[in-house]
């Protein structure tokens, strides 16, 4: 079974100590999922880029954590409301609001 890993480099490109230790990954998607939940981590602590690779071979890369800061528009935080609700629940409506169905309201 292939094992995948990550490099790990700073801004001019020498490899460097990851600050969230990684582990040798079974897929790729483990290992993307792992990147995707630590970058911002990996990122303060120095790592500005990573490569996958699957044994010794370079899948692709780099790939720059920095960049991918700079797009990152984190998710609002849920209200009270949001937390608790079931799907397919009716959600309250605020006068004024709107229904938003058809340019109605």
């Amino acid at each position: 079974m292939a094992a995948w890993t990550w490099r790990f480099e700073n801004g001019d490109g020498a490899q460097t100590q990851p600050a969230v230790q990684p582990e040798e990954f079974t897929t790729q998607g483990d290992a993307e999922s792992w990147l995707g939940e630590q970058w911002r981590a990996l990122l303060a602590g120095g790592t500005d880029r990573v490569h996958l690779l699957e044994e010794d071979k370079i899948v692709y890369g780099p790939l720059s954590l920095s960049e991918a800061a700079a797009t990152d528009v984190s998710e609002p935080a849920l209200t009270a409301d949001e937390e608790t609700a079931v799907p397919g629940d009716p959600q309250p409506v605020e006068p004024g609001q709107g229904l938003g169905i058809g340019g109605l309201g």
